[in-house]
């Protein structure tokens, strides 16, 4: 690998060496672009999947703007032991949007935000332990470990776009046996809507008679 001699005497790696202003700023700026693209493409998914208003949307937007900044500048940083002071980017998406809509689909946006503060709570608690059996394990390991996770978690990322029965659709009419209702007997606007409530405002869960 060359080197490049600085002002001081001491040799430096090519690698390191500093990059002239004309090649930085583009490459500054795709890398921007990049770091942009997730956040904002990870909230629609949500804000779609939850049916989010506009407001809220735009909230959870900037909330998850300002996060990403400030866990990048902590990770680049360092602050006592927090942080690897490295360019790192801190970006959302992934397995963890994924679990986190499966999870809000299922038992409800509170619950599924519940388990993620938990989630990161025993992440705090086990990482003195975490820090000290990673070194057991080689990279293949942990290699293969993180693709099976992913693997796994493309059945769950699928049905986030395709629907339940993989067709695209959500939601279906009530049913003598869903406990999903509509409180006005309108009806001709769902079926339709090829069996598909055409809004989730005007429906309600009924109590279970058990």
């Amino acid at each position: 690998m060359t080197t490049t001699a600085p002002p001081s005497g001491h040799a430096v790696e090519a690698v390191d060496a500093p990059v002239p202003l004309r090649r930085l700023a583009p490459l500054a700026a795709q890398h921007v672009l990049a770091m942009i693209a997730a956040p904002v493409s990870t909230v629609f998914l949500v804000a779609g999947t939850l049916k989010m208003t506009p407001g809220a949307t735009a909230s959870l937007l900037s909330t998850v703007l300002i996060l990403c900044g400030a866990g990048a500048l902590l990770q680049s940083l360092g602050v006592w032991r927090i942080g690897g002071r490295l360019p790192f980017v801190m970006l959302p998406g992934g397995a963890a949007t994924a679990l986190f809509l499966q999870i809000a689909q299922d038992h409800g946006p509170a619950t599924a935000t519940g388990a993620v503060l938990l989630a990161a709570a025993l992440l705090l608690a086990v990482l003195p332990l975490y820090a000290r059996v990673v070194r057991l394990f080689p990279p293949l390991v942990m290699g293969v470990t993180v693709l099976l996770i992913g693997v796994a978690m493309i059945r769950v990322a699928a049905r986030l776009v395709t629907g339940p029965d993989g067709k695209g659709s959500r939601a279906r009419c009530s049913s003598p046996r869903s406990p999903w209702r509509r409180p006005s007997p309108r009806t001709s606007s769902c079926a339709a809507s090829g069996g598909r409530p055409p809004s989730s405002s005007g429906w309600r869960r009924e109590p279970s008679s058990r």
